[in-house]
């Protein structure tokens, strides 16, 4: 273990970057399109490179005034060099947020170099690039992954100029990316990331009562920088839209989620900090003997600079009506980098944690976790998929092992073969989960299966599909952007408008669908049935393909 833990040292960049791609590649192409708000930013990309219109943000004939263009350019990007109409392929939809990752795993390590020794920056950074919440985003093709990216620019230049402690100007490489960084962050999601930043640094200058070293980061050149990435796309939207983007986008989808709880996703104050123990997983293995020692190392320099970043807008969050797991990943690697720190002295024998309680509850929290993860291939086949037993009961027993086996060397304080254990169960079980158990999972890929089916019985895409009672986003990305998702009613109104036509048509819209047809002298004629459970909504659906035949002549 020694001599594999000098190796990695010596090549930090290039470990970190293999250990991330380890973690995103599996599941990335098998995944099917995530409802819903993947499939909402994926179709909106994909409607830009049908229409050619890179300004405007639209969901089918709806405008999407919510986020910023920057994803959507990047998706664009992507999607347009990799692959070819119909822009279907969810996979080169996702490549910003792989890439995104991987940045983020230099940038964790860059700014634990600026705070502490190589070894607790590459631990902090490695953790922070395996940790479930950063690979669930690396995975989807959304805002967070970027948004973390851009943060963690800022954050790295910031570390470098407080350190500093002086009013030198800093070089033009920090100023770029501290200003880039904050600019890019604006075009991705908004001032969620400049608020991130600005936070840190009024946590910092009510802490010391100094802020002249602000001035090394060059604000007016810096201003000059960011108004240059934002502005250009900032005045071209409010022109095209009538300044709608900026009424929906600010007062109705951020100043909702201020304010309420926008889309039902709330939480009362704690959440955040009750999810920590899976969404830090494995992290979470050395967290509270970390946060302890911390508290004590707070006078540090490099350990106010975390505490400012990640406790003032974790309070924030927690007191924001509008919650969702990853919201505070941007704060996750401030507490990757502190565990870093940590490990690194307990290492060098520092700090002793084999009398720590603290340490025996993180080595609980961390098997609990764990353990529920290992038991998805039996769980979730028997909820959602065809069970395989033997090979279930194989898979979990092997990744429950892994846990089990990790947990005990953490219990008996051997910390190094504990991390690099517990590194190597968490790419295992990602690879397990992603890459062998989601596809087996087809109830939950209703959308896919359903796109499948009726190409199989014969619809060709030359008319739109009219589907009612099944609304989901993946099902339009699948089958184009014409598809119409209408009422039962409508429905049968609209097939009977054309003539004749195809739908899918969900059990409970279906009495309307017939009976319109049938008083109208219509026929329907059932071409297939299809299953499956809608998770977004929480609830089995049964879909039914229709083929509409106009009255006898």
């Amino acid at each position: 273990m020694e001599r594999f833990w000098s190796w990695c040292l010596t090549r930090p960049r290039l470990v970190l970057l293999a250990l991330s791609l380890a973690a995103l590649l599996p599941g990335l192409a098998t995944l099917p399109p995530l409802d819903r708000d993947e499939s909402r930013y994926a179709q909106a990309t994909k409607q830009m490179l049908e229409t050619g219109d890179f300004i405007e943000i639209r969901y089918q004939d709806e405008a999407r005034n919510k986020k910023p263009i920057g994803i959507y350019w990047l998706q664009a990007a992507s999607v347009s060099a990799l692959t070819s109409p119909p822009y279907d392929q969810i996979w080169a939809y996702r490549l910003p947020s792989l890439g995104a990752i991987l940045l983020s795993a230099l940038l964790v390590y860059a700014a634990g170099r600026a705070l502490f020794t190589a070894e607790a920056a590459f631990i902090g950074a490695g953790l922070a690039a395996l940790t479930l919440i950063v690979i669930g985003e690396g995975h989807i093709a959304k805002t967070d992954a970027a948004l973390l990216a851009c943060v963690l620019a800022a954050q790295s230049a910031l570390a470098r100029a407080y350190l500093a402690r002086n009013t030198a100007a800093r070089p033009w490489g920090d100023v770029l990316l501290f200003w880039g960084g904050l600019g890019l962050g604006i075009l991705i999601k908004g001032p969620v990331g400049p608020f991130i930043t600005g936070m840190t640094v009024l946590a910092l200058i009510a802490w010391e009562r100094r802020a002249a070293w602000l001035s090394s980061l060059r604000p007016l050149a810096g201003a000059v920088i960011a108004a240059l990435i934002v502005l250009p796309w900032a005045i071209a939207i409010g022109i095209a839209t009538d300044g709608a983007f900026y009424r929906d986008a600010l007062l109705g989808d951020f100043g909702g989620k201020v304010t309420g709880e926008a889309e039902r996703h709330g939480g009362v104050p704690g959440y955040y900090l009750m999810l920590t123990a899976a969404t830090l997983w494995p992290g979470i293995l050395f967290l509270l003997p970390t946060a302890i020692a911390a508290s004590r190392a707070r006078s540090e320099p490099a350990i106010r600079f975390l505490i400012a970043w990640a406790v003032p807008v974790w309070i924030i969050f927690e007191l924001v009506p509008t919650k969702l797991p990853h919201y505070t990943m941007p704060l996750y690697p401030a507490l990757t980098l502190a565990i870093g720190w940590a490990l690194a002295r307990a290492f060098a024998r520092r700090d002793d944690w084999r009398a720590l309680l603290s340490h025996r509850v993180s080595v609980v929290l961390y098997t609990l976790v764990g353990l529920t993860l290992a038991s998805g291939p039996i769980v979730l086949t028997q909820l959602y998929g065809t069970p395989n037993l033997p090979l279930d009961i194989a898979l979990t027993a092997m990744l429950a092992m892994a846990v089990l086996g990790t947990a005990a060397i953490a219990w008996r304080t051997r910390l190094r073969d504990a991390l690099l254990c517990a590194c190597g169960t968490a790419l295992l079980i990602y690879a397990v989960l992603l890459q062998g158990l989601v596809p087996r999972l087809d109830a939950l890929q209703l959308s896919p299966r359903a796109a499948s089916f009726v190409k199989e019985k014969g619809w060709d895409g030359s008319a739109p599909l009219t589907v009612s009672g099944y609304a989901e986003p993946s099902l339009v990305f699948l089958l184009g952007t014409q598809t119409r998702l209408l009422s039962g009613k409508e429905a049968a109104r609209t097939l009977i408008a054309d003539h004749q036509g195809t739908a899918l048509i969900a059990d409970k819209e279906a009495g309307d669908f017939l009976r319109t047809l049938s008083e109208a002298g219509f026929r329907a004629e059932e071409q297939g049935t299809i299953a499956g459970f809608n998770y977004s909504r929480g609830d089995p659906v049964h879909l039914t393909l229709y083929r509409v035949l106009p009255p006898p002549h």
